[in-house]
């Protein structure tokens, strides 16, 4: 079978400075392949499957489409791969050397690249060429660049009060009319106020969620599901039914943004393409205030925190986790059990990592799950 891969990354520049440059769009894309195919007898009567990551990155392998793509290599489905260009396939020099110069000759996987004029199967036995060489290194350097340009962007926006965020905070939604400004989100919002509510009266952390919980005020992964708020927090918990706890509402009584300042630039990727951050200092953020309607006042946050609010933690041990156990617990759907379940494989196969550092015990996928205790007090 025949997969035609196909990607496209505003944040890596593919439709030019003012996003109207369609020749890197999934359309061109498709039908660049589609035509390559037409024209050379020994592709036309194979089935060909497409595999799309619109929205992605070339500097990493973490996409959806490409992933999937993979597991039809290791499943012996797939032997070719086509591409309009290498830039398509990935822009991380290294990582792309590495599937051309050793993983896809060892999985006997044929790889073309059209608008490079490469095709694996004429350099069996040999090294890469110079000129491919070259065009990997330079769309290493072309994606760091529209990385550090994008960064640039951000900022003045951030300098500005606007968000780039792909999503608003728990309590908020985006302003269809302000882009990058937030508005209330009345449901939401009014469980932010009733815990920073309960907080003013005195209760800690741990007592705010009992009370929640007994309430039965959903969580934000839960309110955001059923309320679609797609983009927004979406994880998943190992208990059955997802309750709080005090580290949300610690998360919640410590953010500042429902004072209605814009607080942006909190964490920063140490390396591009690689999830390694850290978190900025605060007063290294970009914070600007009276940008949005306050669900709680400057004074009734800054009083929290004169009463010495502390949250405090203490960690407990690691707990082995059945893989399949887990996602049946958490009623996680169907989909997501399916793209999770391929990404743990992926990972034991030696592919990009999930955070989660699957193992296998006897047939069984499983994963160590790190369970905290957090009880937050006033002194």
């Amino acid at each position: 079978m025949i997969a035609a891969y196909q990607r496209i990354s505003r944040a890596d520049g593919d439709l030019g400075k003012d996003g109207k440059d369609k020749s890197n769009s999934i359309e061109n894309q498709k039908e660049l392949i589609q035509r390559y195919i037409s024209h050379k007898e020994s592709l036309q009567n194979l089935p060909v499957m497409d595999f799309v990551d619109d929205g992605y990155t070339g500097s990493n392998f973490d996409r959806p489409g490409f992933q999937k793509m993979m597991d039809g290599v290791r499943s012996g489905e797939i032997d070719t791969i086509i591409v309009k260009d290498l830039s398509r396939f990935g822009r991380d020099y290294i990582g792309v050397g590495e599937y051309m110069e050793q993983i896809f000759p060892l999985l006997g996987v044929r790889l073309i690249s059209i608008n490079d004029n490469y095709d694996s199967s004429n350099y069996n036995g040999t090294t890469l060429g110079m000129d491919l060489v070259v065009s990997n290194l330079v769309n290493t350097m072309y994606c760091r660049d529209a990385g550090k340009k994008l960064r640039t962007a951000n900022r003045v926006k951030w300098r500005k009060g606007i968000s780039t965020a792909s999503s608003a905070p728990f309590g908020y939604q985006f302003d269809p009319n302000r882009k990058g400004s937030y508005i209330i989100d009345p449901p939401a919002a009014k469980i932010v106020r009733r815990i920073f509510d309960l907080a003013i009266l005195g209760l800690g952390t741990r007592e705010i969620a009992m009370a929640l919980n007994d309430e039965n005020a959903p969580v934000p992964s839960v309110y955001n599901r059923e309320h679609k708020a797609y983009g927004k927090e979406t994880t998943y918990t190992i208990a059955p039914v997802i309750l709080w706890d005090s580290s949300r509402v610690w998360k919640i009584l410590t953010a500042y943004v429902y004072t209605g300042a814009m607080v942006l630039g909190k964490s920063q990727r140490l390396i591009s393409g690689k999830k390694i951050i850290r978190i900025v200092p605060k007063g290294q953020q970009y914070i600007t205030e009276g940008t949005h309607e306050a669900i709680v006042s400057r004074e009734e946050f800054e009083k929290l925190f004169e009463k010495d609010f502390e949250l405090q933690c203490e960690e407990t041990t690691l707990v082995p986790v059945n893989l399949n156990s887990w996602l049946e617990l958490t009623d996680t759907p169907e989909d997501v059990q399916k793209e999770i379940t391929n990404l743990m494989k992926a990972e034991l196969a030696g592919g990009s990592k999930t955070g989660f550092s699957p193992y296998k015990k006897e047939v069984q996928s499983m994963f160590d799950h790190r369970w905290l205790l957090l009880i937050g007090k006033k002194n």
